[in-house]
């Protein structure tokens, strides 16, 4: 399925007469993610909501429809996240601030995991309980067992704690983890979001009511429009993407697959979204 997306953009990249390389200064996506994109390597590819940005602008270059091969791209990583869980290979990102959606599917399935433990332990205690010591109650011991000193509770919960090893995970290698914080200049027309954690700011803005914007991204004008109750607008950026809105409340603001609500400020206000120096 990944092979069949990458056939596609490569086809319609060399149908334009364009390099890689000519791609890469278009979209200023990093060419390692364009080269993974194009062979199908589903390994070398950045979190799921990057890969559907990167996919989504690569298209937008290249003059072709996004829908059906998106549709393609986020079946492949479902199936590659139910693969994953089952086998108990899904990574946990790191802690931060705010963490996201994988490490929330790990959790529960190891809680799962330890309540199965717990269970067979205590069936297990119990049969031994019923067929064994009570049977023998009434038996008076020829001598008095030695007392056993019960195992050292704060040992054995961290063995069940320890996690276990992915053989396959590079252990150099950390995920990181998504922070957005939001802050409101002088005047109250700028609201600057910093966003840490991530090497690419992808914007969706969805319309509950009507809104006019205009969006620059990294320090160029991309589009202005009216976006409608309903409608929806996605932009990916390098290092810094800008909104000007004329209704803020009437828009619905995700930073990089993260629900950062309706923006509570009246009047037109400067939507700000910016990657560390």
């Amino acid at each position: 399925m990944l092979e069949e997306i990458g056939r596609e953009l490569r086809e319609a990249r060399e149908s334009l007469g364009l390099e890689l390389e000519d791609i890469q200064k278009k979209t200023r996506i990093r060419s390692k993610y364009l080269i993974a994109l194009e062979e199908g390597d589903g390994d070398s590819l950045p979190a799921p909501v990057y890969a559907r940005g990167i996919l989504r602008r690569y298209c937008q270059e290249v003059g072709i429809d996004s829908a059906p091969l998106m549709d393609s791209l986020v079946q492949w990583q479902g199936d590659r996240d139910d693969a994953l869980l089952v086998d108990g290979l899904a990574r946990t990102p790191g802690t931060g601030k705010i963490t996201l959606g994988p490490a929330k599917r790990t959790r529960s399935a190891r809680t799962w995991i330890f309540a199965a433990m717990i269970a067979v332990v205590l069936l297990s205690a119990g049969a031994v309980y019923f067929f064994i010591i009570l049977p023998q109650a009434d038996i008076p011991p020829e001598t008095p067992p030695a007392a056993e000193e019960p195992p050292d509770d704060e040992e054995t919960q961290a063995e069940e704690d320890e996690p276990e090893e992915d053989p396959d995970e590079d252990p150099s290698i950390v995920e990181p983890s998504l922070a957005v914080t939001r802050e409101t200049g002088p005047g109250f027309q700028d609201i600057t979001y910093h966003i840490e954690g991530t090497e690419e700011i992808h914007i969706l803005l969805e319309g509950r009511g009507r809104c006019w914007i205009r969006v620059h991204v990294d320090g160029e004008f991309v589009e202005e429009l009216t976006l409608e109750a309903g409608s929806s607008r996605e932009w990916t950026a390098a290092s810094a993407l800008r909104i000007r809105a004329g209704n803020p409340p009437a828009l619905l603001l995700t930073v990089n697959g993260l629900e950062m609500g309706v923006p509570d400020d009246t009047g037109p206000r400067n939507l700000l979204f910016s990657l560390p120096d």
